[in-house]
């Protein structure tokens, strides 16, 4: 009888439906620069747009239909980049054409360009003219450009970063102006890093490499990297990154900047960010680097009010050159009048060399969950008996106002010195890839092996419910990719999560087939 009362369920395998993987993996002639999936088109589908550094040297964007399980081998579109193009990005530039076009920016301006048409003639359109940070980019870089947002008549504006500050590209009646946008941090001259300091001809200016990192929505406005910086171009100017988000859940898009010692808030008003900021926000102490790095901050709507949130992490180095730091993780909630709390709504401390949070909804119940990956180096006095690393993974349940303090899920794994490869990987929690609700694990390691561990949730009459990620994976690949690159994505539309990494000729992509298949 109380075995018969003990049943359990475990939560796994997607019951009766089974999933399986599709190889979609694309070759592209030459080398693959970057890619991105976005329905340009919109027709529904997914397009995935490949940039590649083609045989005879020249940049080449490529466009490939996502079509259910499978992937046309042969692009639908094509371009070519003129050489002095650094960035692009995708914008309703031109009402009378279906879809975006590319927005191309250049060091002096930028241009419309529609793939509906083949080629440059009658095709490219001179937006705006400016003297930007940007300059003639090395062979193998183009930036990608997220500083884009629909403006209060539909077409889209765009930021740009130049010598004196930021400016707002903005069409009014039918012509296209620039709106300065003063801060308080104005472009740094730094060291010239890889790149030569080489004046440009026309204006005097200095020769930088692009580097974005800022401005997408539930993306670091401050940086995820682990030194929590991000700037909007790099080398012998600087400029720290803005996000271009909605903040407030109005619909429109609003400028936030952090300086060193206050957040400054351009609120729309329905034709784009205004001249100078709507409001100040004096950084609290908690914010304020103390002898560690600078904290980091990321936008996402926690609580799931329609505002924007944001999450710290703040990392404090340990003293000794090998042993665990000091590792903050804040949650700080928007109200009505402040983004910036005196204090924060919920504070997680971890003793690591590193730590990776992750937010996602990660069992399914439409709250967002935090998941933490921490990094243990061993102790000093563990040495007589051997190096042994330990890496955790950790699960915090929404609340719907935040997290569960503790959590619901804590797993740790060892590591000896011969095995501390095996600690090496790259790893992505953030979407059911099985069927059954709960998001499952993806991870790539040294050798570019990919492999899938489910969530496993069991309910017992008497233990309760206990969470597990599994230690067998549930699915391996043969097809190798990078463990630089790793995404976990829905590209055919089907609600559960396809894997995309970058190999040798091209992009690794398993897509997801609840019919059969592999």
């Amino acid at each position: 009888m109380i075995a018969s009362l003990a049943l359990s369920v475990l939560a796994i395998g997607g019951g009766d439906l089974e999933v399986t993987f599709v190889d979609a993996s694309l070759t592209v002639p030459g080398e693959l620069l970057s890619w991105k999936a976005r329905d340009w088109d919109r027709d529904g589908r997914i397009d995935l747009m490949l940039v590649a550094l083609a045989p005879n040297g020249r940049r080449e964007l490529r466009v490939y239909p996502v079509q259910g399980q499978s992937i046309d081998a042969k692009p639908s579109h094509t371009m070519e980049f003129l050489q002095d193009v650094t960035t692009f990005g995708l914008a309703e530039l031109q009402p009378s054409e279906n879809g975006q076009e590319l927005l191309l920016l250049s060091p002096t301006g930028a241009w419309s360009y529609s793939l509906n048409k083949s080629g440059y003639r009658n095709n490219i359109a001179s937006l705006t003219k400016f003297d930007g940070l940007f300059d003639l980019p090395l062979s193998k870089r183009i930036g990608w450009w997220n500083y884009i947002g629909p403006g209060g008549d539909g077409v889209n504006q765009f930021l740009v970063p130049t010598l004196t500050g930021l400016q707002l590209a903005r069409q009014t009646e039918g012509a296209w102006d620039l709106l300065e946008i003063p801060t308080t941090d104005t472009p740094t001259r730094v060291g010239t890093g890889s790149l030569a300091s080489t004046p440009r001809s026309s204006t005097g200016g200095f020769r930088v490499a692009l580097q974005v990192e800022g401005g997408k929505l539930k993306r670091p406005f401050i940086g995820e990297s682990s030194k929590g910086i991000s700037t909007m171009a790099k080398d012998s100017v600087t400029l720290s990154a803005p996000a271009w988000v909605d903040f407030d859940g109005d619909g429109d898009r609003d400028l936030l900047y952090l300086t060193t010692s206050e957040l400054l808030i351009y609120r729309d008003d329905g034709t784009g960010p205004p001249a100078e900021p709507t409001r100040r926000e004096e950084l609290p102490a908690y914010l304020i680097p103390t002898g560690g790095n600078k904290p980091s901050l990321r936008l996402v709507d926690i609580n799931q009010d329609n505002r924007l949130d944001i999450l710290v992490q703040a990392n404090k180095s340990s003293k000794s050159t090998f042993s665990n730091g000091t590792t903050k993780l804040m949650v700080l909630l928007q109200t009505k009048t402040r983004m910036l709390p005196p204090k924060p709504n919920q504070t997680f401390s971890f003793a690591a060399s590193n730590i990776k949070a992750q937010v996602a909804d990660i069992d399914g119940d439409e709250h967002l969950d935090l998941m933490v990956r921490q990094f243990e180096l061993p102790d000093l006095t563990d040495m007589i008996t051997g190096l042994e690393f330990t890496l955790t993974h950790m699960f915090y349940a929404g609340t719907g106002r935040g997290f569960e303090p503790q959590p619901t899920l804590r797993q740790a794994s060892t590591f000896d010195e011969e095995e501390v490869e095996g600690l090496i990987i790259n790893r992505a929690f953030k979407m059911d890839l099985s069927g059954d609700g709960l998001a499952d694990m993806v991870e790539i390691d040294l050798q570019g092996r990919i492999a899938i561990r489910r969530l496993v949730k069991e309910s017992g009459f008497f233990s309760g419910t206990t969470w597990a990620l599994e230690e067998v994976p549930w699915k391996r690949f043969d097809t190798a990719g990078s463990i630089s690159k790793l995404d976990v994505l829905d590209l055919n539309g089907d609600g559960q999560g396809d894997v995309v990494s970058v190999n040798d000729a091209g992009l690794t992509i398993f897509l997801s087939n609840s019919g059969g298949g592999r």
